[in-house]
């Protein structure tokens, strides 16, 4: 999570730029900070499946979608603070996001016609 907070403020703070990224540029931080977290996930997912059974496995779409919804929230207040370099990438992904059901269920669909399990 420190590297996740640390490529936040690279990206979102003025005076923090030690890759000299033009402004354009400065929302790839916001992008490899996620893709950080999104590959912890994809870690603790595969290294420690029990934690993902019970509670989470029913309800992990209705979570997602919550965390579609934060995100588009916080774009919208990132955006209101005038901060466009975090506004553009959390929206964006957070729009992306409820995608992973469709996903899930599509590669759920081709494992059980491969495996012959309908």
């Amino acid at each position: 999570m420190g590297c996740f907070i640390g490529f936040e403020l690279l990206g979102g703070v003025p005076g923090q730029n030690p890759l000299r990224l033009p402004a354009a540029r400065r929302p790839l931080y916001v992008y490899a900070a996620e893709s950080l977290v999104a590959l912890v996930f994809v870690h603790v997912r595969l290294t420690l499946p029990w934690l993902f059974t019970g509670f989470f496995d029913p309800c992990w779409p209705l979570l997602v979608m919550l965390l579609a919804f934060v995100g588009v929230g916080l774009g919208a207040w990132f955006d209101r603070m005038r901060l466009t370099v975090l506004a553009g990438p959390v929206s964006r992904t957070a729009l992306l996001l409820p995608l992973l059901r469709v996903l899930a269920f599509w590669l759920a669909e081709m494992r059980c016609t491969t495996q012959r399990c309908c």
